[in-house]
């Protein structure tokens, strides 16, 4: 001991080489949790990129689904113009009197009707 005490530098440097040590230490503690923080960074960057692609293929969609019901309702709007066109012309038109020209000319104006329905644009 007598050496040590004769020789302060000595203790400095062992304390300087414990303090490197503990430093050492707490830097790779410090660099281990950086790694397992970059690495959730990145899981969730991935999550976030996976739900985006979902909100967009969702929008996408959604966009045809709009189209469509676009489409469908432009489709109603004729259909009711030509059925309002239609049932005026057959309300016009006169029934025949008997029975069996009468029940004819219904079937006959039935089929004509259902057939305007596919001519739907």
């Amino acid at each position: 001991m007598g050496f040590v005490l004769k020789r302060p530098w000595v203790l400095a440097l062992a304390a300087l080489l414990l303090l490197s040590g503990g430093l050492y230490v707490k830097l790779k503690s410090v660099e281990g949790k950086l790694d397992r923080a970059r690495s959730r960074v990145e899981l969730l960057t991935q999550k976030i990129e996976e739900q985006n692609r979902a909100v967009e293929s969702w929008k996408s969609a959604a966009g045809i689904q709009a189209e469509r019901a676009t489409e469908a309702e432009e489709k109603a709007v004729w259909a009711r113009k030509v059925s309002a066109v239609r049932v005026q012309r057959l309300l016009s038109e006169p029934v025949p009197a008997a029975c069996p020209e009468a029940v004819r000319w219904a079937a006959e104006k039935g089929i004509e009707l259902s057939k305007g329905w596919e001519e739907a644009p």
